[in-house]
């Protein structure tokens, strides 16, 4: 049986189209219903879902534009492309495939924010102001500052040197028929092969996405829990409609940590 991970990388890179165009187009269509048919919700939470499905959209389409693969090997992994679409020069698609990491990040603080949104609504009115007007800018900073470092730790933090070209050398030529240094790549290597120290740079940047999935899941599990568990006191002087539509957006968040965990 052979080494080769080609066969796998374009059946992977097929689903991704297909993905892509599913998505976006059930991505769309939800935008669409969002701000036009749907009467229930309204305000900030509207665009909030808009944001979040956009995301969603932009990074399928780097997904299925540029086809990112993650390789894990021994005390270490790649992250890499094999292709080079639009004539794009080896640095500029290794600035892409960070980008990617960012535009991951910017979708997982988005729904983290649509969690603290919905966790307002119910328990702490007062704080909805935070989501309206100029105050806006408080939830937009906290997505595009977890995106910023994310994509500047991957950009800076593995970066592909000698020590890594040379550990991956073998293993990229027999999965991918590669040499690193041919393909728009960035490495990440836990231990020095010649004499087992822990690679600062590289530790920092498990440590600095590791802090920011904690936040955004710890987020969303204090807000998830709290919602699930008081719930049902707090919307029990509602109406029967009122009481439904809570339910349903409750749902709805769940359903997407489902989705983007599947994706992940």
């Amino acid at each position: 049986m052979s080494g080769s991970y080609l066969y796998l990388v374009s059946l992977a890179q097929k689903v991704g189209k297909v993905a892509f165009v599913t998505s976006s187009l059930l991505g769309i269509l939800f935008i669409f219903l969002t701000l036009f048919g749907v009467r229930k919700i309204f305000g900030t939470y509207k665009y909030l879902m808009v944001v979040f499905s956009a995301l969603g959209i932009f990074l399928a389409c780097l997904d299925a534009v540029f086809h990112p693969n993650l390789h894990f090997y021994n005390s270490g992994y790649v992250f890499f492309t094999l292709k080079t679409p639009f004539g794009l020069s080896q640095t500029c698609m290794t600035a892409i495939l960070t980008l990617y990491t960012g535009v991951y990040s910017l979708t997982i603080s988005m729904l983290a924010v649509q969690f603290v949104y919905r966790y307002c609504a119910l328990f702490s009115l007062s704080y909805l102001s935070f989501f309206r007007g100029w105050k806006s800018v408080s939830w937009i900073s906290y997505i595009l500052f977890f995106g910023i470092i994310w994509w500047i730790g991957a950009y800076y933090l593995i970066q592909m040197d000698d020590i890594c070209a040379n550990y991956f050398k073998n293993e990229m030529l027999l999965r991918y028929e590669v040499l690193p240094t041919e393909v728009p790549m960035m490495m990440f290597l836990a231990f020095d092969p010649s004499d087992g120290s822990v690679r600062l740079w590289n530790a920092s940047y498990t440590l600095l996405i590791s802090s920011i999935m904690g936040i955004q899941y710890i987020t969303m599990i204090y807000c998830g829990w709290n919602m699930y568990s008081k719930m049902e006191e707090k919307i029990s002087g509602l109406s029967t409609s009122l009481k439904r539509h809570h339910r349903q957006l409750f749902k709805t968040l769940v359903l997407q940590v489902v989705s983007i965990l599947s994706y992940s």
